[in-house]
Order: C-alpha cells, then structure tokens, then sequence
C-alpha cells in the first residue's frame, strides 16, 4: 500500500495516458500511426526472413516443385523395393545351390548350376525348361538335371551354344528305368502322363508295392546315375489280364521361376 500512495500520481497518469489511447483507437484517431508504423516496419521483417531464408531455407516450394520431389521419392522408393527383392532372390539361389552342392560332393558328382530362364518350349509349356547354360559350358544331350538333395528333375533334351533345353520327368518325350526301394527292389520304366503324373510300366507281378513306396533312378540309363529321387508311388494298378503291374508316381518337383537347379556331368 505503501508503494501505491508515494506513486499514485504517476500510476494515475499512465493509466490516463492508455485509457485515453483505447479510446483514440476505438474513435479510429490512431489508425495513420499504425499504418506508418506497418508501412516502416513490414520492409524490415521481409528483409529478416531473406536473411533468415539464406541461413535456413524456409519450406517455400511451390505445387510443381513438391510434386516432382514426391516423384523423385516414389522412384527412389521402387528401386530399394526391387533391389531388396533382387538380394531376396539372390539369397534363395545361393541356399538352393549350396543344398545341391553338398549334395553332389557326398555322391561325387561333378555339377553345373543352371538358373531356369524360361518354361516356354515344345508340346506343352510346362514340359521344356529352358536353363541359362549350353555347350560351351560342358553341357551335352541325355545328362541328367537335379534339384535339392538329389531330385531328379529331367535330362538335357536340346543344347545349344548358351542355353539348352531340359525335357522335364513329367514330359512324354522322355523315358526312364526306375526303383522302387523296397524290402525286394521293382523295376520298371517311367514315362509322363496327363499333367505332372508319371507312369511306372512292366513291374513284375509277384512284386510287393505300397503307396507312398520311393521311387529313384535305376542307374541303368546311360549318363544317369542310380538313387536320384523321382517320386512316390500313388496308385498301383494290377489288372488280371495284364503281364505287368503298373503305378501312378508323384514326382517331387519343388523348383520355381529362377531357381538354380543343377546339371550332372556322367564320370
């Protein structure tokens, strides 16, 4: 209170002077000052934010720069998204190749990775494989082509200078000798059906099969080694009226679109 009565003149002027310029404002008496005051004052802040801009650019960018930026993102976006799928590829043949390849050193074979290039080929799409490695790779007619720990996918049908052409298991342009690994091993010969089935022809009658019985390469086919894995027998057929027994064979095919499969060399 104190404080109040020895300057409660000058606070009783200063609040007359504020009051006084309310209500010069309300009467609008101040509106040329506060325009010279704008007028003087908008120059200096446009030159601070030039200033300012040159330090640190202010996100100013007009529609047709912003677009382009998001269409730089988008493009630099897509080809990360494709080099990650291209390292995922890479990766699955590299595991694919390195199951192959311990394979053929503990059989002693001696094996040449091929990538599937293409499925497109004679009679129906799906019986030609076409793979990334020909002649002058060491490649030959009749050598046998593999997958994982030993399946047998087919032979070298066509060869030509930088790719051939495998006729796949399933295909009715090849044939095969086959075992059926049982307690007393049955031969007979494989040879495609309908679709991906196979056909196992001439088993002795008095042999004893069972669905689900392995089915490999008899090593009697010249170039083609025995115990690769063709399949597993599906169905038995044993008509009376028939010399021989025949089966229905699952084949075991687990490739894909550019899969690193493998093409033996014979010793």
């Amino acid at each position: 209170m104190q404080f109040f009565r020895e300057h409660a003149r000058i606070l009783f002027i200063i609040a007359a002077i504020i009051f006084g310029a309310f209500i010069l404002y309300l009467m609008g008496a101040l509106r040329p000052l506060l325009w010279l005051g704008d007028y003087t004052i908008e120059p200096m802040q446009v030159g601070a934010y030039r200033v300012i801009d040159r330090i640190n650019p202010l996100y100013t960018a007009s529609d047709a720069q912003l677009q382009e930026e998001n269409i730089e993102l988008k493009n630099q976006l897509a080809d990360t998204v494709t080099r990650y799928n291209d390292l995922l590829t890479q990766l699955d043949q590299y595991q694919e190749y390195s199951e192959q390849l311990a394979f053929a050193q503990e059989s002693e074979y001696e094996i040449v990775p091929v990538e599937i290039i293409s499925r497109v080929g004679q009679g129906v799409a799906t019986d030609i494989l076409t793979v990334n490695r020909g002649s002058l790779d060491g490649l030959k007619e009749g050598y046998p082509v593999m997958y994982d720990n030993g399946v047998y996918i087919g032979v070298v049908y066509d060869v030509f200078d930088t790719y051939a052409e495998v006729a796949i298991v399933s295909s009715q342009l090849t044939s095969l000798q086959a075992t059926i690994q049982t307690d007393n091993p049955a031969f007979g010969i494989i040879s495609g059906d309908v679709g991906e089935a196979l056909t196992m022809d001439f088993i002795l009658k008095e042999q004893l099969l069972s669905e689900g019985d392995v089915v490999v390469t008899s090593g009697e086919d010249e170039d083609i080694p025995a115990g690769l894995l063709i399949g597993t027998v599906d169905q038995i057929r044993d008509e009376p009226s028939e010399l021989f027994k025949s089966a229905t064979v699952r084949p075991l095919r687990m490739y894909g679109s550019h899969s690193i499969v493998s093409v033996i060399i014979p010793n």
